[in-house]
């Protein structure tokens, strides 16, 4: 209703909200008022009418002659110093397939969606600079795993108020297991833009989809390479304060160069142990490809 009112003030007048009672219209014009303030104040050429209408609300709003409802504002993030430290290593272990394997990760910075959000922007992660080299027992091989270049992602929740859009983008290299190549360096592009929203059904859940473009470079695809497209789903969970839940979903089909498709599910779970340390658990599934990893990880 407050955003009907910014958009057409004849809603003033609407039986929906001169029915209300004093308080919630006075609530509504409160933030009818503050949104329209935002936009004046955050746009770099604010509409001429933008302010008009704020007058015509705060000229209704002194007509209540009521006191506003006092109400906390929560800090968007906490202090930046309550935060983890900028770099991240890890040692872990973990089965891949019919091996079982041995890790370690270094991550020049900054912060992904499963750790500790203290101190750091919500739903967002910056990660750059970051590889892992993992030793297989049984292939008795040490290879370079994963590394990233960028890994940028931002879920903005869509309310009745804001629509954000969500964004995603990854450069970097995997290991997959494709054609009759078990263990094959993948390089990879990987860029989407979505839709978030946020729910409260246990503690928060932040819901999240994106449509995605993807580029592959490996010598395991006919033609070294593949280009194609589709979607991912999945939910990030904070289930109490110190641990949290991330589970996504993903199809790509792959119409140029290798012909192919892609489906991988995710499902990640993070345990807080102090400010610098947390512990990790991972599934990662591809077809005819199944990893599981245990971390313990360190922020310096």
């Amino acid at each position: 209703m407050a955003h009907r009112i910014t958009q057409d003030l004849t809603e003033l007048d609407a039986p929906l909200f001169t029915g209300l009672n004093p308080p919630r219209q006075a609530f509504v014009l409160d933030l009818a008022s503050d949104y329209l303030r935002y936009r004046i104040d955050t746009t770099n050429s604010p509409k001429p009418e933008w302010k008009e209408r704020n007058r015509e609300v705060l000229k209704t709003r002194s007509q209540l002659r009521i006191p506003s409802e006092e109400f906390t504002v929560r800090p968007f993030a906490k202090q930046p110093e309550l935060g983890h430290k900028m770099f991240r290593a890890a040692l872990g272990g973990g089965w891949r397939n019919n091996d079982t394997f041995e890790e370690a990760t270094f991550r020049g910075g900054y912060h992904d969606l499963l750790d500790p959000e203290i101190g750091y922007t919500p739903d967002a992660q910056i990660e750059m600079a970051s590889i892992t080299v993992r030793h297989y027992n049984r292939a008795d091989q040490t290879r370079v795993e994963r590394a990233t270049l960028l890994n940028l992602l931002s879920l903005s929740p869509i309310d009745s108020v804001f629509h954000a859009p969500s964004w995603k983008l990854h450069i970097g290299m995997n290991t997959i297991r494709h054609n009759d190549c078990r263990l094959c360096s993948n390089g990879f592009f990987n860029s989407g833009i979505g839709g978030a929203k946020e729910l409260r059904l246990l503690k928060r859940e932040v819901l999240f989809a994106f449509a995605e473009v993807e580029g592959n470079v490996s010598g395991a695809y006919d033609e070294m390479h593949r280009v194609g497209g589709g979607g991912t789903v999945g939910m990030l969970a904070d289930i109490t304060e110190h641990w949290k839940l991330m589970a996504t979903g993903s199809y790509l089909k792959f119409p140029l160069g290798d012909r192919s498709d892609d489906f991988h599910g995710n499902v990640g779970s993070r345990l807080a142990l102090a400010r610098n340390w947390a512990v990790r658990i991972e599934y990662n599934h591809r077809d005819h490809d199944n990893d599981v990893l245990f971390s313990v990880q360190a922020f310096f």
